[in-house]
């Protein structure tokens, strides 16, 4: 872990570092937020229902000063691009056209809604988390920033309330129906463990892992396959996801919830009828006895089995959810062929991005070796690996001289 702390607060030297060169004055603070993976429990948060998700050493880094005005003045190193917003006139501020701006804009204005700002900010935002590979680098920014202004502001706006704006940034002020993972995780997350969600109440818990799994770690080899949510066939899979329940609660009373749907049910009631639909809901149903399942082969350090529903959550998503791609599937099909590697899955919403696979750390140097080769034979290139340490949820650091 020693090494993720290291680029933590690398990252953070760097923010406060450009923060003093852009703005000519130190900052008062650092808001950082993590990006995340999840190990089981895919386009199950906005249909209620459970997710294993963990924060990963990657960030968002926010640094802020406040101003004697009512400007809001942001700078972002990787867009290497600035953006300014008055909060005296937001109302009458149009949505900005570039996307890293309408997530600015987005927790600006709900924040303002709900709990005011005091004075205008300086804003720098500088991070690692790779853009578009379903790992969450919008939610970061979205936590990062939201940090920022109630820790600046001395609001006393929840923890829940604040993942709850995230949410919105992206519902509103990107079109994209996202459920609450992605800010969840990197909200919430503890270092060196993995969460259980349950979106159907908004509780949590944090898993204690057998020791065998001390043994193994999380590796993700980048697609290339750049995604974007908004368009994308993601708003159609949570139309569908609705359209079923829609359906089944029409048929039968006594379904109140999506966590109310058997398998019986989805055949007895769309099978033949709505089969798209019913493909749609029976991964969701199955992913949430997957989730309940890889939660004890955690507790029991059953990494064989675990290594098992990680395998068939990809196939699930590949075959009943539609969200992957033929390059997500042969990098997970040649992953999993590798003796040190438990199992694997695309992670994310889908549609590109990342495969996540669980690796014996001692096959790590073999199984990144073996991984370049075959990706460069079938790809023509080597794709970006990481190896990946469970981290902090969101946090504040104090500017000191």
């Amino acid at each position: 872990m020693s090494e993720s702390l290291d680029s933590y607060q690398t990252l953070i030297t760097d923010a406060r570092d450009a923060f003093k060169r852009h703005f000519g004055k130190k900052c008062d603070a650092v808001a950082t937020a993590p990006g995340r993976i999840n190990l089981i429990g895919e386009h199950t948060d906005y249909t209620g229902g459970l997710a294993l998700p963990a924060a990963i050493d990657r960030w968002t880094a926010v640094a802020f000063s406040q101003r004697e005005d009512s400007l809001i003045k942001v700078h972002s190193i990787n867009m290497s691009d600035d953006y300014e917003i008055d909060l005296s006139r937001i109302k009458a501020t149009p949505l900005p056209e570039k996307e890293w701006q309408k997530y600015v804009y987005g927790a600006i204005s709900l924040f303002q809604r709900d709990c005011g700002f005091q004075t205008g900010l300086n804003l720098l935002i500088a991070g690692n988390v790779p853009l578009g590979r379903g790992i969450s680098s919008s939610a970061s920014l979205e936590m990062a920033l939201l940090n920022a202004f109630r820790d600046i502001n001395m609001s006393d706006i929840s923890d829940r309330e604040l993942i709850e704006l995230g949410q919105q940034v992206e519902n509103i002020y990107l079109n994209v129906p996202t459920g609450l993972l992605d800010q969840f995780a990197s909200q919430f997350s503890r270092e060196g463990f993995i969460q259980l969600v349950d979106f159907r109440n908004l509780s949590n818990e944090y898993v204690q892992t057998h020791h065998n799994m001390e043994n193994h770690e999380w590796a993700l080899i980048d697609s290339q396959v750049k995604r974007s949510l908004a368009g994308s066939d993601y708003e159609t899979r949570v139309k569908e996801c609705r359209e079923s329940f829609s359906l089944l609660k029409e048929k039968d009373q006594n379904i109140k919830h999506y966590r109310d749907i058997t398998e019986s049910d989805l055949q007895k009631h769309l099978k033949d009828e709505k089969p798209i639909l019913y493909r749609r809901l029976l991964h969701v149903v199955k992913e949430n006895a997957r989730t309940l399942e890889a939660q004890v082969a955690l507790q029991e350090g059953e990494v064989e089995k675990l290594g098992e529903l990680i395998n068939e959550t990809h196939h699930s998503l590949q075959k009943l959810f539609e969200a992957s791609c033929k390059e997500l599937d042969l990098i997970q099909k040649i992953g999993i062929k590798h003796p040190a590697c438990a199992g694997g899955r695309m992670m994310g919403g889908g549609f590109g991005g990342c495969v996540l696979f669980l690796i014996n750390k001692n096959g790590r140097d073999s199984f990144i070796d073996y991984m370049e080769n075959e990706c460069q034979h079938h790809f023509s290139q080597k794709l970006p690996l990481m190896i990946l340490n469970l981290v902090w949820g969101a946090r504040i650091e104090t500017c000191k001289d």
